[in-house]
């Protein structure tokens, strides 16, 4: 954002109703939302905790990320998703990451990567980070 006339990275904090609390390296403030569009160039880095051995993972793969594949889509989808360790993604889990992908607006490819964790990580309610003052 630029504020006082000088460009800085900011962490939004908190969010309450229209005002939107950000901190700097030097201090924190509090901004109506629409000084926060005027002073933003539109880039920002979402920041996320990665889930066990995290990395892109594909139908036949098995491991911890896949493990917390499958325990995460049950969340979304309301189940009690106990599995044993080393589940295998096979072509039934390949279709719940599609069906998720579809209604989270990603390309239905079926792959979880980045942008999939990140969303499922949201989606499901963990105990990622969020802001205060939103609604879930």
């Amino acid at each position: 954002l630029s504020v006082d006339g000088v460009d800085q990275y900011v962490v939004v904090t908190g969010i309450e109703g229209d005002i939107v609390t950000v901190s700097s390296s030097t201090r924190s403030f509090r901004l109506p939302e629409g000084d926060i569009v005027e002073r933003w160039d539109g880039n920002y880095v979402v920041l996320w905790p990665t889930p066990p051995g995290e990395r892109t993972v594909q139908r036949g793969e098995s491991g911890p990320s896949v493990d917390w594949l499958y325990r995460q889509l049950g969340r979304v989808d309301g189940l009690d998703q106990t599995i044993a360790a080393g589940a295998k993604f096979d072509q039934a889990l390949e279709r719940r990451v599609k069906h998720f992908q579809i209604g989270a607006g990603l390309r239905p490819d079926g792959v979880a990567g980045a942008l999939t964790w990140i969303l499922l990580g949201a989606a499901s309610k963990t105990d990622a980070p969020r802001l205060s003052g939103v609604d879930d």
